[in-house]
């Protein structure tokens, strides 16, 4: 009897640690099982002309890399920034015209634009996922950096979804919201 006690106790803890806890994740025992490391699939939106490209970590990897180097007004230190050149990860055919504009959703509902005209013409714009030798975390481990004209370049953190637009269909939408 004590022996088909123990056996009872012995699965009902068995499942129990298995099976998802109330507010909890149903993958909390996977990720209990590899220390706490997950590494989740957290992908990069490019939208361009009605289509949506994403992009995995691992993609950005596969392409060639380039690096910028930025200081931090904060702390007056310099930090490499590396990544893909934006230019490649868009078709070259859909990306032709200098009156396009790119749009950044970045944080909460953040969004900013920037001009291709008011783009530095020496420097690319770059998607970033590594800092200082170092991959970013998080649930949105992506930077853009563009130089403007005017030499400004600062990275724009927690990179959601990156939009070309051309300047023709956006001043629509803004004479369109404004009536």
């Amino acid at each position: 009897m004590i022996k088909c006690c123990f056996a009872v106790i012995l699965s009902l803890s068995a499942a129990v640690s298995v099976s998802a806890q109330r507010y909890g994740r149903a993958d909390a025992i996977q990720n209990y099982m590899r220390g706490g490391q997950s590494d989740p699939r957290l992908l990069l939106q490019i939208r361009i002309q009605g289509k949506r490209l994403y992009f995995r970590r691992s993609d950005l990897r596969k392409m060639p890399r380039s690096a910028v180097i930025l200081p931090d007004p904060a702390t007056g230190t310099t930090h490499t920034y590396e990544g893909v050149d934006f230019e490649t990860l868009i078709p070259s055919t859909e990306y032709q015209s200098g009156s396009d504009i790119i749009e950044i959703s970045f944080d909460t509902h953040q969004t900013m634009m920037i001009s291709r005209a008011d783009l530095d013409p020496a420097e690319r714009p770059i998607v970033v996922d590594t800092v200082d030798g170092k991959k970013l975390t998080g649930y949105v481990p992506y930077y853009f950096i563009a130089r403007t004209r005017q030499d400004n370049a600062a990275p724009i953190k927690n990179v959601r979804r990156i939009s070309v637009k051309s300047s023709s269909r956006s001043s629509a939408m803004t004479s369109s919201l404004d009536s």
